[in-house]
Parts: C-alpha cells; structure tokens; sequence
C-alpha cells in the first residue's frame, strides 16, 4: 500500500459510524442508506454531520444546512435540488487519489484511485460481473469512459 493510500485510509476516522464500499455504489448506485431522491435531513439522519457544504447560501443570510447545494462527506458529494428542490440528485466524486468518506463514513475504495485505467476497471467489472458498455467522453472525442447500471459513470 502506498502512502498515499495510507493515509486516505486513515482519514477515513476510526469513530466513522457507517462503512461504504464504492463497489456496492457501483453495483447499486445507493451509498449505505442513502439513495437519489432523499431529503437533506433524511442524508443528516443517515449520515450525521457533513465535513463541509457549498456556503454560497450563506452569503444570502439563508441557513447553509439548509439550503447548500453541495454536502460533502470527504471527498463523495451529495448535489441537492438539481431536480427537485430538497432532495439528493446526484451523488459524485472527481479530483481523489484514494477516495475517503471523511469523519461520518469509513469508505473501502474497492479499486478507486485516480491512476485507475479504464482496462483495469473493465477487468475488475468483469470480474465482479458487473454490467457496463463504453461510452463517449461529453467533453473530449479522444476518451471514453464506461457506464454502469443506470446512472453511474466511470
């Protein structure tokens, strides 16, 4: 194990009360208890006090626990009101070496990692017989990525 992965490990607090594999958010796209469509305090009973929350709220003298877009629980996102005002829309990760799930979730990182290669993530679908199909990159024509189940995107 590097370093690196040493030390996402631990960030991921001894006292976390929940365990989350990434595979099983894979594989069912639900976080632990949390699912799309849940409200703000149904993800703060769930989960417990986020790490941080997009305070843009704030600025409006709203209160942020209330009206944040974005919680964040290490590095998994939750987005609200994308869809529908109070409730989770979007669960994301971007910019990780080794996922954490901060103080409220020990997260196992199953084989996410920012050096991850698609090849080793087809390998590792495969083998845990997980659907996917390659997909085109929005972005960039020279890159795919894969799609698993409904809403997951490698």
């Amino acid at each position: 194990m590097s370093d690196e992965e040493s030390r996402a490990r631990a960030a991921n607090g001894p006292g976390a009360a929940l365990t989350v594999s990434l595979k099983d958010v894979v594989m069912g796209g639900v976080c632990g208890p949390v699912s799309i469509g849940m409200t703000r305090a149904q993800v703060q009973e769930a989960l417990g006090p986020h790490d941080w929350s997009a305070r843009d709220a704030a600025r409006r003298g709203d209160d942020p626990w209330r009206t944040s877009g974005i919680w964040k629980y290490g590095d998994l996102e939750f987005h609200f009101g994308l869809l529908e005002e109070d409730r989770l829309a979007l669960i994301f990760m971007d910019d990780i070496t080794v996922p954490h799930g901060g103080r409220a979730i020990a997260l196992d990182p199953w084989i996410i990692r920012r050096d991850l290669s698609q090849g080793e993530a087809e390998q590792a679908l495969r083998a845990g017989r997980i659907s996917f199909r390659r997909i085109a990159s929005r972005y960039d024509e020279d890159v795919t990525g894969l799609a698993v189940g409904a809403r997951i995107r490698l």
